[in-house]
């Protein structure tokens, strides 16, 4: 299925070749026409990336804050239940 993730890039590339080399794509369109052309497939294909590759984006960084907080709190489980044990055996 082509979602943003794939169509994103293909329209960036699309829209920068259009901008950089105006005369080869399309020779029957001014110069200017086909900059921009490639102005406008460079933002719709940057918009589409962004959506797409955004819940990538946060999934990662969920995963890359879950391994942090494991690297701080330690092998060691620190789960509620370990934590009303520390605060019983503190109590007596």
């Amino acid at each position: 299925m082509l979602d943003g993730r794939l169509l994103g890039p293909l329209l960036l590339a699309t829209g920068s070749t259009g901008l950089l080399m105006p005369d080869l794509p399309l020779g029957w369109l001014a110069p200017q026409d086909t900059a921009l052309i490639g102005l406008a497939l460079i933002s719709l294909g940057a918009g589409l990336a962004l959506a797409g590759w955004r819940s990538d984006l946060a999934d990662a960084s969920f995963q890359g804050y879950a391994a942090l907080r494991q690297m701080i709190r330690g092998a060691r489980p620190g789960g509620p239940a370990r934590r009303m044990k520390i605060r019983i055996r503190c109590a007596r």
